[in-house]
């Protein structure tokens, strides 16, 4: 029993020694990476790619995100980037041909503030936007340079809005006259059933000074935007209130902002994205991966939020081929990446599945890098990652992994 004892001591000794050297023969300091205890019968290794081209490259790519009514819509100007949005509208009567325009009292659209917005927002609070008519077809797949070059707009702008939207826990809505001959106009097509009617496009003013967020379809009736009209029903004999409420919108962002060559960018609305390409054939196929942890260091100076904190959770991608991607399809794999407060690296502690998954493959992989929530997603916040080829190599993104192979039999 007692060389039992003995024997087990000297088997735990002997592993951890093992490790000890695998661990420094690599100059890669001790870690908090989890592994399981080896037998005598594999070699354990520990590499990272400051000594492995692991990560071959990384690039930022544009990827649209073409979706409807995330819930809240982006109106303005600020920091380079210009944004608004297009909305139709629900409950159409097609019993009121009979409305006249003097008939109408009021005829106004309503759009409810968020707290979030983007750029003069400890100044002026300067927003100034303009609203038009739709003449033609749009679809969740028209570019924003379409919607900005008003291609399926009237070129004349039926009402504007310039003034002050001060950031207060209890937002103040905007309130801006609507066309009562377009009104009448859409009475008309949806009796007839013949024309679609389009809605109208919110396109911002060139002198704006934020882009501020307002609620959108989905939000509770009287958030998100309606047209409000207030008549004398000749009918009825009585005045009558008829509410039209947004049914569908689609955002737009774009920017003049060139994309740095040296940094990585991943920014929600304006749908930048950084993807990483790795290479891991260095390893031996079906190779034992026991951890693989994931380094990405942001450049806080080129990051920015609006008037809310940073992120600290962002996700990872694994996409089979890019078609998948670009249909939004489920990722194959996805991982998070985590930031603590006041810390300027994303860590994803195991990558192990996907690792082990290349290994068994081609020994290749990309990785694209998204915000972990919708509202980031349509939002401009913007991360900066540094690239594997900055200079200063503690900023580079960071790949360890720890794996096993069978001993050669003598």
């Amino acid at each position: 029993m007692l060389n039992h004892i003995i024997m087990k001591r000297k088997f735990f000794a002997y592993a951890s020694l093992l490790l000890a050297l695998v661990l420094f023969s690599c100059n890669e300091a001790p870690t908090p990476l989890g592994f399981s205890l080896v037998q005598d019968t594999v070699e354990l290794y520990a590499i990272n790619s400051f000594e492995h081209p692991l990560i071959e490259n990384a690039e930022t790519y544009f990827l649209p995100l073409n979706y409807a009514n995330p819930g809240f819509s982006l109106i303005g100007t600020a920091n380079g980037i210009k944004s608004g949005v297009v909305i139709r509208f629900s409950r159409i009567p097609d019993t009121l041909t009979y409305v006249k325009e003097n008939d109408i009292i009021e005829c106004a659209l309503n759009l409810q503030p968020d707290r979030y917005a983007l750029g003069d927002t400890l100044g002026s609070n300067y927003l100034s936007f303009s609203v038009y008519e739709n003449t033609s077809m749009w679809v969740i797949e028209t570019s924003a340079e379409d919607f900005f070059q008003k291609k399926f707009q009237k070129q004349t702008p039926m009402a504007t809005f310039s003034g002050s939207v001060p950031r207060k826990d209890t937002m103040e809505k905007i309130i801006v006259d609507f066309d009562k001959a377009l009104l009448l106009d859409w009475f008309k097509k949806q009796a007839e059933k013949k024309d679609t009617i389009w809605g109208i496009s919110i396109i911002p003013n060139d002198n704006s000074k934020i882009i501020s967020q307002f609620y959108g379809s989905g939000s509770h009736s009287r958030l998100a935007p309606f047209v409000r009209v207030i008549f004398n029903n000749t009918k009825s004999n009585k005045v009558d209130t008829l509410y039209l409420e947004s049914a569908m919108e689609k955002n737009f962002s774009i920017t003049d902002n060139k994309l740095d060559d040296n940094r990585l960018t991943l920014q929600g609305a304006i749908c930048y994205k950084p993807k990483f390409h790795f290479d891991i054939s260095s390893i031996p196929k079906f190779a034992g991966i026991h951890k693989a942890e994931l380094h990405l260091p942001i450049d806080r100076s080129k990051c920015f939020s609006a008037n809310v904190p940073l992120d600290t959770i962002i996700r990872l991608d694994y996409y089979e081929n890019e078609t998948d991607e670009i249909n939004k399809k489920s990722p194959k794999y996805y991982y998070y990446g985590i930031r603590n407060t006041g810390i300027d690296v994303f860590k994803v502690y195991s990558l192990t599945s996907l690792l082990s998954y290349w290994n068994r493959n081609t020994g290749k992989g990309s990785l694209s890098v998204n915000f972990e929530n919708s509202t980031s997603q349509y939002r401009l916040n913007k991360f900066s990652f540094y690239t594997p080829n900055e200079p200063d190599s503690t900023k580079r993104p960071k790949l360890i992994v720890i794996y096993s192979v069978l001993k050669k039999k003598d």
